[in-house]
């Protein structure tokens, strides 16, 4: 597996600011990211989140769609509390300790069945079944299910169905079994597949596997049949374990044996089986091509929250992500920001990719931040990754700070100030609020205009056509040169009396 830590993106808790170099700040985000202020918090297409390896929700695909749904006789996804068939030809009832599993520990979906030995499997009864209902001759079938066994210890029984044809003579019976035998599964269809027409013959088709059970492991398990040819095959994981056909002969031949059923009985489904079994289904086709990914071949995306920054013209210094991959499986990410987003939509601005961990293309500023996390499977989509959060690491464009000293001098219907300079690389000039009470800045008497007066870089002003006796009262304020300019503090006061005289 290859872990990559280009530790990464954003988590909206001003608990989680913390300087790194110079001025710089750092975010996180992750799954359980909220942003109050944003239209919308996390959106997620083909993704899902799930919990994580650290304790906290990892963003991960989602399963592909348990099976192929067409032409299903029978179809148990175990997603639902109680276990059903969603073709509604079969009822189900679990018996003894079994118990559905969560999606953690399922292959596909939201649900798996969890079984634990003798007596815990489920009993499954046709009552519309297109395979084993009452009387029936059907054509082609199949019938899968994925397994991953804790033992694969011998003997252990999967699937088990008994049934029986009455004849004048008595019960015939039949018999179809899927057990476990040295390590590797094994099918006998016993009495089942019978000459077109006349009496009954006894019958045996025999599948034997060849490659072991590894306990802990899914694999997927198939049997189909073709009744042009007669061939019963059987498949793991998609290849060739075995294949018999179902003639006379045991080989292929033109006189082809079909399935034929008598009373509609039931099939118990891991009546002694210790492990968890998913997506079982039965087919009233020969499945060409199982679905034996577990993520299929489509990639999800995670779209964050608008982050707000805090400050217009924000530098983002850069992201670093932790994600895990593995063979073959990848995470691509992709950023954009601005300082306002009321006409952000879907795909405008476009996103910028940028590489965890490098330099982010462009130099890019902005108040407002946002993610696109893109999960790829691998080639085969049985592996997928996982990606657990992004730290973006920026620096506040702060507004200057004020003067630090202000000096009035008052005159005849006008007041002179003078300030100390401002060192700030970008620094955009200076505002002079004045008005008739003490922090009260809200005057209307001057030539220039009512409060505040811009006065450009300058540090020195006159404030001209006030009023003979009043006390004016004046701060400063520093701006910068921000595309959405930031306006410092007010600095100290200061206050003067315009006078013939002068004071």
């Amino acid at each position: 597996m290859t872990v990559r830590t280009n530790i990464g993106i954003i988590i909206f808790c001003s608990a989680l600011l913390s300087p790194c170099q110079a001025g710089e700040k750092t975010l996180r985000v992750d799954a359980l990211t909220v942003v109050p202020s944003s239209p919308y918090q996390w959106l997620l297409d083909g993704v899902v989140m799930a919990p994580g390896y650290r304790g906290r929700p990892d963003i991960v695909l989602g399963r592909a769609a348990p099976m192929v749904q067409s032409a299903c006789d029978l179809l148990v996804d175990f997603d639902d509390a109680v276990p059903r068939d969603a073709t509604g030809r079969w009822s189900l009832s679990a018996a003894g300790a079994y118990r559905r599993l969560s999606s953690s520990r399922a292959f596909t979906g939201q649900g798996a069945g969890g079984f634990a030995g003798p007596g815990s499997g489920i009993v499954m009864k046709p009552s519309g079944s297109e395979l084993f209902g009452s009387g029936l001759h059907p054509a082609d079938f199949s019938m899968e299910f994925r397994i991953n066994p804790s033992l694969a210890a011998n003997g252990e029984t999967l699937l088990l169905w008994k049934g029986a044809m009455l004849l004048p003579e008595g019960p015939f019976t039949q018999r179809i079994t899927c057990v476990v035998e040295r390590g590797r599964l094994s099918w006998t269809f016993e009495n089942f597949f019978q000459p077109s027409g006349g009496a009954p013959a006894r019958t045996t088709v025999s599948l034997k596997g060849t490659s072991l059970l590894v306990p802990k492991t899914w694999s997927h398990h198939l049997v189909r049949y073709d009744s042009a040819t007669g061939l019963v095959e059987y498949l793991m994981n998609g290849l060739p374990e075995a294949i018999a056909y179902a003639t006379p002969t045991g080989r292929e031949n033109a006189s082809v044996f079909r399935p034929r059923t008598g009373s509609a009985s039931a099939f118990e489904l891991a009546p002694d089986f210790t492990g968890i079994v998913d997506d079982l289904a039965f087919r009233t086709d020969f499945l060409e091509n199982p679905e034996l990914s577990r993520y299929g071949r489509q990639s999800g995306v995670a779209i964050s929250p608008i982050i707000d920054l805090g400050n217009a013209n924000t530098e983002l210094r850069g992201m670093e992500a932790e994600y895990r991959a593995a063979n073959g499986a990848d995470v691509e990410f992709s950023f954009r920001c601005a300082d306002d987003t009321t006409a952000w939509r879907e795909g405008s601005p476009a996103w910028i990719p940028f590489a965890p961990g490098a330099s982010l293309p462009g130099k890019p500023r902005g108040r407002y931040v946002q993610l696109r996390i893109e999960l790829f499977p691998d080639g085969s989509g049985s592996s997928g990754p996982a990606f657990s959060g992004l730290t973006v690491r920026y620096v506040p464009d702060l507004a200057p700070p004020p003067p630090a000293s202000v000096v009035a001098a008052a005159s005849d219907g006008s007041v002179a100030l003078a300030w100390s300079r401002v060192n700030e690389s970008d620094l955009g000039g200076y505002l002079v609020y004045y008005g008739d009470a003490p922090g009260s800045y809200f005057g209307t008497d001057a030539a220039l205009g009512s409060s505040p007066l811009d006065v450009g870089r300058v540090q020195t002003a006159t404030v001209n056509g006030l009023a003979n006796g009043k006390r004016y009262y004046f701060v400063i304020v520093a701006y910068d040169t921000a595309p959405s300019r930031h306006e410092g503090e007010f600095s100290v006061e200061a206050s003067a009396r315009p006078a013939r005289t002068g004071r």
